[in-house]
């Protein structure tokens, strides 16, 4: 016990979520986890979720991390499972706050460098304290054929999701994306993947996000079908298990200000846990995948 405790080591107060997982981003030299390391991973991640409500790490949760060549650090609260920078595989950062929260709110980041900014944005959202668990990538969705980690349900971001979704109880996943200028006039777009929420849910998003980016324009994938997700893998699995999936893609300017306002970037922090907390669960339930 005690010397899980004192390998438990606490990381640098300066190094913040998105800078943990900014010095890792890397384009090449990424390995797809093989099936074991996958399901050690993922079980890891999901026994480190289900006891951070209680505000407790497991005893064995550092000797399993190393187990992976994995690092687990804790700051405070706060505790960060990454790879060391000399054994970059583009496993990403998984983030979680331990303690009590209104609300089981995921944020994933799959593309923080394709996507300018999403990965700043996912990583201050985080650091307020309020949001349970974040997941950032490390690796360019283009460094190969199967390194889009959105993309591939065999991803060290697949695993992740897994594990937060078994540990967590009733979590709503936000995964944070941007597009270009040229592909809509729209502000944000956002969709439940291969979920059909029905129309509530959907009229509860769109209005939570307006609200929260401060901008007029928010459609879904049903009006712009490029940027519905319907192949993104985490939300295929979260939907399999009747879970709630939200993706939102936003424009350049609306990263930008998320990314340089602290006012902008807690509205959209504070709309997005009054979204978990309205959603009713009834409804959730109800929640069916698309055939395909």
């Amino acid at each position: 016990m005690l010397a899980a405790i004192l390998a438990l080591t606490v990381a640098r107060a300066r190094a913040a979520t998105w800078e943990l997982a900014y010095v890792r981003q890397q384009d090449a030299d990424y390995v797809i986890p093989p099936v074991a390391v996958r399901a050690a991973y993922s079980a890891l991640v999901a026994d480190l979720a289900e006891a951070a409500p209680g505000g407790t790490v497991p005893t064995d949760a550092v000797a399993r991390a190393a187990a992976l060549d994995l690092s687990l650090t804790q700051n405070g609260a706060t505790l960060y499972l990454y790879e060391p920078v000399e054994h970059m595989r583009g496993a990403g950062v998984v983030a979680l706050h331990l303690g009590p929260l209104t609300e089981e709110v995921v944020l994933e980041s799959p593309h923080p460098l394709a996507d300018v900014r999403t990965g700043a944005i996912t990583g201050a959202l985080f650091d307020r304290g309020d949001i349970r668990a974040a997941v950032i990538a490390t690796v360019h969705r283009n460094a190969g054929s199967d390194a889009d980690p959105a993309a591939n349900p065999n991803s060290w971001l697949a695993s992740a999701t897994d594990g937060l979704a078994r540990g967590l109880e009733d979590p709503m996943f936000v995964q944070l994306h941007g597009f270009e200028g040229s592909t809509t006039d729209a502000d944000a777009v956002v969709s439940a993947g291969i979920a059909q929420p029905g129309h509530e849910a959907y009229a509860q998003v769109v209005r939570r996000v307006t609200i929260g980016i401060g901008e007029g324009d928010v459609r879904t994938g049903e009006d712009v079908p490029g940027l519905a997700a319907t192949k993104n893998a985490q939300g295929r699995l979260l939907a399999e298990r009747g879970l709630r999936f939200w993706h939102i893609e936003m424009s350049p300017a609306v990263r930008s200000k998320l990314a340089t306002s602290d006012a902008a970037r807690n509205e959209l922090g504070d709309q997005l846990l009054i979204l978990a907390a309205n959603e009713p669960a009834a409804a959730r339930r109800r929640r069916q995948a698309r055939p395909g």
